[in-house]
């Protein structure tokens, strides 16, 4: 990554509002590369399907496709498991993530990278750039209740997806701004606004 740009990982727990604080720093005009969105790219990439077929088998796959949903219950049902389909599925992501993020002309660049703490150690080079990390938390009664909503699944599911993820208290104390998403998606606007307008003055202005 080219040293005259300003790197921000933008991260979170599931359902603490980090997709909504990305597309909304992405509407505001920055450059968000989304891992997510990569991800869910490489799942039609040959290699990847060749992989989880070997790891997992055809029972997480639907008309020759991988299933997101049935790997879902797969993977968070059983830690070794998701461990073995992140090493499939990471080195491909951040190669993508890098090589875009050069093509990029802004000052400030944001990476939505929901495992960023969780593969800080696997891709040191790549975090070596990062200037900074923004870390989106909430409550776990929210996570809990936003999950069993946006995903329509029980409580025990939705507990045993989050146990899945590192704790979001810890992940709070690693960032280096930490935006309590725990009442509407209007005052985490508030909140990134003020946020995004100090970020000009340190790293446009300075």
């Amino acid at each position: 990554m080219t040293q005259n740009k300003y790197y921000i990982g933008l991260t979170g727990g599931i359902a603490s509002g980090k997709s909504t604080a990305s597309r909304y720093i992405k509407l505001k005009g920055y450059e968000v590369i989304d891992f997510d969105e990569i991800g869910h790219r490489i799942y039609d990439d040959e290699g990847t399907i060749i992989e989880v077929k070997n790891a997992f088998g055809s029972k997480v796959f639907t008309n020759n496709k991988i299933d997101r949903k049935k790997l879902g219950k797969v993977v968070f049902s059983d830690k070794k498991k998701l461990e073995i389909l992140n090493k499939i599925t990471h080195a491909r992501i951040y190669e993508i993530a890098y090589e875009k993020s050069k093509s990029i002309d802004e000052k400030i660049v944001f990476f939505d990278i929901p495992l960023l703490f969780e593969t800080k150690n696997e891709f040191k080079e790549f975090y070596r750039n990062i200037d900074e990390i923004w870390v989106i938390s909430t409550t776990l009664n929210n996570q809990i209740t936003r999950l069993m909503i946006r995903d329509s699944i029980s409580i025990d599911e939705a507990k045993k997806r989050i146990k899945a993820q590192m704790n979001l208290k810890l992940k709070e104390r690693m960032g280096d701004v930490v935006f309590y998403n725990n009442t509407d998606e209007y005052d985490l606007y508030n909140d990134l606004d003020i946020e995004l307008k100090n970020l000009e003055k340190r790293v446009l202005y300075e």
